[in-house]
């Protein structure tokens, strides 16, 4: 049973421009609330009641909403400016013992993600979709067997593209453990590793299967089109799927 999420919040969310000038882009607001808020609500829903957020720029406004929220514990990473999305899950390390699901902080998705995950048996699970044509995607290669075989945002470094990185995934222990030893390698050279690296490093050695949910209501909002998309084409979705499942809930007790 998983009961922790991982949410990495440390960068500067820089392609927005003057909308992320006093705050972190997860608070970026879609449909009357921040992106962050609607992660963490969906995330408490589901039972997960730890929910550790890797801050750095504009870390205050973190801190508030944990100050708000008792599920929430934030771990700062003074090195924010230089470093990449691993470092600040690395700098976690203290406070993640356990299995958790990683999510990235300016996601907007429908709760069919996490339901999808946290109902599948394997250990280590990337969430992915079909494609998108969003922008600025994370193309994703696999095996036959749906077993990660790589990620990136260039098609060409890729022998094929199977799926589209969402941004969700279920981490092991194990896994985890050997993503932070990926990152101390790295430390000196690349510390601007993302995490996606460090995955599929890991996936080298050990198995990390990618569930690839066609017709997933998601989108990250890493620029004002991705905006735009998000208040227009993805809300409207998400939304339904919020009500649907609320209706489910209500008619299992009726």
């Amino acid at each position: 049973m998983i009961d922790t999420a991982a949410i990495v919040a440390a960068g500067f969310g820089s392609r927005l421009n003057e909308l992320t000038a006093a705050m972190p882009k997860g608070f970026l607001r879609i449909g009357g609330q921040s992106l962050i808020e609607r992660s963490i609500h969906a995330l408490i829903d589901f039972g997960i009641h730890r929910i550790v957020i890797g801050t750095g720029y504009q870390s205050e406004h973190y801190d508030a909403l944990a100050a708000r929220i008792p599920e929430i514990t934030t771990v700062k990473s003074e090195v924010y400016a230089t470093t990449g999305s691993m470092y600040t899950l690395w700098n976690m390390r203290e406070q993640l013992d356990r299995p958790f699901l990683l999510l990235e902080s300016d996601l907007l998705y429908e709760p069919r993600a996490l339901a999808l995950l946290l109902a599948d048996k394997d250990p280590d699970v990337v969430l992915a979709s079909d494609a998108t044509h969003s922008g600025d995607e994370v193309f994703i290669e696999t095996t036959d067997a749906s077993g990660l075989v790589a990620m990136s945002k260039d098609r060409t470094q890729l022998s094929r593209i199977d799926a589209e990185l969402v941004g969700i995934t279920k981490i092991s222990v194990e896994t985890y453990a050997g993503m932070c030893r990926t990152m101390e390698v790295h430390m000196e050279t690349r510390p601007k590793l993302d995490y996606e690296y460090a995955l599929v490093e890991v996936a080298k050695t050990r198995p990390i299967r990618v569930l690839r949910a066609d017709g997933l209501a998601w989108c990250e909002v890493d620029d004002a089109h991705h905006l735009r998309r998000a208040n227009e084409q993805i809300l409207p979705r998400v939304e339904a799927g919020h009500h649907a499942r609320r209706r489910e809930s209500s008619a299992s007790f009726a």
